[in-house]
């Protein structure tokens, strides 16, 4: 039994979009910080490079970053009103197509 579990792939969690979108705009940060601190000014910066900085930070950091944006989520009512909204959305969407939700 632990052989057949080890070959079945693990699906990630499906986020909410707010905080894919969180996960995101942190990331941003994190990179305009780490060019400040190299002396740089990020307005001076093309953002093609700024996307590819943030891209490789995100690869490197994403469960990190998704726990952060998941955590304030949860702590904003604003916030998590618009995930749970989206959640109900979602569910009724895939229920009208036959699709059982978890």
């Amino acid at each position: 039994m632990n052989g057949l579990a080890a070959e079945v792939p693990l699906i990630p969690p499906r986020y909410p979009r707010v905080v894919v979108a969180l996960a995101h705009h942190m990331a941003r940060r994190a990179v305009e910080k780490e060019l400040r601190a190299q002396g740089l000014r990020p307005t001076h910066i093309p953002y093609v490079r700024i996307l590819a900085m943030m891209d490789a930070y995100k690869a490197a950091h994403q469960e990190e970053l998704l726990a952060q944006a998941a955590a304030l989520v949860q702590r904003n009512p604003k916030l998590r009103a618009m995930a749970e909204r989206e959640e109900r959305e979602f569910r009724k969407a895939h229920r009208s197509g036959g699709l059982e939700c978890a």
